[in-house]
């Protein structure tokens, strides 16, 4: 198969040698005719092969094309999957913060719990010392 031509020259680039311009020959007893007429069949017998190879290359290109679209249509559905699972993700690590806050929240209760009974303590045993005497507000 030829390279296809670069853009901005001419398409007849790409033809066979043979079909761009015809080559003079020397004329036969027909006038000419015979060798033009060969000179035709050999440039149409090249044209059809480039045919062929042009053909054959858009065949290429199709099957190229549908793979590609296979694998962006895979893409997009592996994209859909990650985006439901980043915002999976993103509830978990908002319910983990949450459940971290809420056991630090308990624990700081259960400190202040233990420091309410043992002021309690406290108190009952400074109420139980018969030394202890009830303060008086006075104004």
């Amino acid at each position: 198969m030829k390279p296809m031509p670069q853009v901005g020259t001419s398409i007849t680039a790409a033809w066979p040698p043979s079909c761009r311009t015809p080559t003079p020959r020397k004329r036969n007893s027909l006038g000419g005719k015979g060798s033009r007429i060969e000179d035709l069949k050999k440039i149409n017998h090249e044209l059809r092969q480039h045919v062929i190879q042009l053909l054959d290359k858009k065949q290429v290109v199709e099957s190229q094309v549908d793979r590609f679209t296979c694998k962006k249509d895979h893409l997009c559905k592996e994209l859909a999957v990650n985006g439901k699972l980043s915002e999976q993700l993103e509830k978990e690590l908002l319910f983990n913060t949450a459940d971290e806050e809420l056991e630090e929240a308990k624990i700081q209760i259960q400190h202040q719990q233990n420091k309410i009974k043992k002021l309690e303590h406290t108190v009952k045993t400074l109420k139980s010392n018969p030394l202890w005497k009830k303060p008086t507000l006075t104004m």
